[in-house]
């Protein structure tokens, strides 16, 4: 499971016990601590700071996601490179190619250790030996 995955369930973890809070699902508990009435006062506060949260993570559940490429999609996109004229981007994680000037990280899957720039021969015969060619 990846950090952001890892994240993202928590996000959601803690919006969901955000709602629970304030749909008065922890009152009983907390008249047992002798806890203030203040800490209630404002359920919509609350619920929108659940959503948030929930919200969050599952943006972060979905970011999360590792599309890995099965062994034929490796090939094609081992000629794609050779083939694309210089200089490009290249993720080896989900395959996709951008202009020269998208260094931050991939436009598609984000990922920003397997998106590589391509400036010259060098660069290219480094992206085919991390793709496996």
């Amino acid at each position: 499971m990846t950090r952001q995955r890892m994240m993202g369930a928590l996000l959601i973890a803690i919006g969901v016990l955000a709602l629970m809070f304030a749909l008065g699902l922890f009152d009983p508990w907390l008249a047992r601590l002798e806890a203030s009435p203040r800490v209630r006062q404002l359920p919509i506060i609350w619920i929108v700071c659940a959503a948030l949260l929930v919200l969050a993570g599952l943006s972060r559940l979905r970011t999360g996601v590792r599309r890995e490429s099965p062994e034929a999609d490796l090939v094609e996109l081992a000629v794609r490179v050779r083939e694309r004229p210089l200089p490009f981007t290249v993720c080896v994680r989900c395959g996709a190619f951008a202009d020269a000037s998208a260094t931050a990280g991939c436009p598609s899957c984000g990922a920003r250790v397997d998106h590589h720039r391509v400036d010259d021969e060098t660069d290219r015969a480094t992206v085919l030996a991390a793709i496996g060619a």
